[in-house]
C-alpha cells in the first residue's frame, strides 16, 4: 500500500527529478550557498537532511552511500570531512532559506538556501 508516501514531483520524470536533485545536492555542497525555486527547495530539504545523517556515520559504508548518491569523489570526501563533522551535535535542520523576489520572467517564488552554521 502506499499510504502517506508522497514525492514532489517538480512537473518532472522520474530521472529528471533525479538528476536534478543531485545536481543541487551538489552545488549546495560545493558553494554552501544556492539561490532556487521555493518548490525545488522543500523538495531538496529531505534528501539533504538524509544525506548528512548518512554521511555522519563516517564509516566505510557511509562513504559508499555517500557516493553513490552525489557520483562525485571530491564533493563526498567534503560532505563526510567538513559538512557531516559540522553537525555532529545537530539532529536536522541543516539548511535555511531566505525568501527573495519573485522572478521576473514567470514569477515564481524564489529563495536563497545556505547551509546552517
Amino acid at each position: 500500500m502506499r499510504h502517506r508516501n508522497t514525492v514532489l514531483k517538480l512537473n518532472r520524470a522520474k530521472p529528471e527529478r533525479v538528476s536534478m536533485v543531485r545536481n543541487l545536492l551538489k552545488s549546495i555542497i560545493k558553494h554552501e550557498t544556492i539561490n532556487t525555486t521555493e518548490s525545488r527547495y522543500k523538495s531538496l530539504r529531505s534528501h539533504f537532511d538524509r544525506l548528512v545523517t548518512v554521511a555522519k556515520a563516517g564509516d566505510n559504508t557511509a562513504t559508499r552511500r555517500v557516493f553513490n548518491i552525489l557520483r562525485d569523489k571530491e564533493l563526498s570526501m567534503k560532505m563526510i570531512n567538513d559538512i557531516a563533522k559540522r553537525y555532529e551535535t545537530r539532529n536536522s535542520g541543516y539548511l535555511r532559506a531566505y525568501k527573495l523576489e519573485n522572478r521576473q520572467g514567470d514569477n515564481a517564488k524564489m529563495v536563497k538556501i545556505e547551509l546552517v552554521k
